[in-house]
């Protein structure tokens, strides 16, 4: 299988407050990628900010040829322009007033071959106020290449809509975890039984296990 990942994490974006688990949680799932034969691109923003440019021809190249599945990830801050959809916000989203729009990007990536679509993102999607109404969306990608397809989809959300997702920080950066990127983490490693199906490791996990167990375990995590 033609599989490819984009993970993303981006921790300094101000003037909101650095999340040090974000980095951490995109080099997880990066990781796990490669571990597992995806062709895998990792944008954090340790050395430089992350821009739209940079997803943009992160996203060209690992698709310039289709791809049968697609697992793009995303740590860092978000909102939510209501039902309508959700912002990810990169290094100069203040200054620029833009984010990537995640529904304008999925709207965009069916023109690029792709069969299967997996999307997870570790972010808040609180409500855009008096300080951020101004702040539009962005596809990144131009129109692909292909006929439109319709994958198949899965979607991973940290948070409920106008809600906030949740990090734990560490005492130092390299501990400092975003409470949903770690448990899906360690659920992929094999580290939780109930994340099998039937509680059964021959079974493997399934989108259906993964999400009934990360249903189960992030509120409590969280409320500790």
């Amino acid at each position: 299988m033609n599989a490819v990942c984009l993970a993303i994490g981006v921790a300094d974006a101000p003037p909101l407050d650095y999340l040090r688990g974000a980095v951490n949680g995109a080099q997880a799932i990066a990781a796990w990628a490669k571990q597992h034969g995806y062709r895998t691109t990792l944008l954090t923003d340790e050395v430089n900010p992350v821009e739209l440019a940079d997803v943009k021809t992160a996203l060209t190249s690992l698709l310039a040829a289709g791809a049968d599945r697609l697992l793009l990830y995303f740590a860092g801050h978000g909102l939510s322009s209501g039902a309508a959809d959700d912002l990810w916000l990169l290094s100069r989203w203040d200054a620029e007033r833009r984010g990537v729009s995640v529904g304008a990007l999925r709207d965009r990536l069916l023109r690029y071959g792709i069969n299967q679509q997996i999307l997870i993102a570790d972010a808040c999607r609180t409500l855009v106020d008096a300080n951020t109404r101004d702040v539009s969306g962005d596809p990144v990608l131009d129109r692909g290449p292909f006929a439109e397809k319709l994958p198949q989809g899965d979607l991973w959300f940290a948070a409920s809509p106008a809600r906030a997702a949740w990090m734990i920080p560490g005492p130092t950066p390299a501990e400092s975890r975003c409470i949903f990127s770690g448990l899906l983490a360690e659920a992929l490693a094999g580290a939780h039984r109930h994340a099998f199906e039937g509680d059964n490791p021959s079974a493997g996990i399934t989108n259906f296990s993964l999400a009934n167990f990360l249903e189960a375990e992030v509120p409590p995590l969280a409320a500790r």
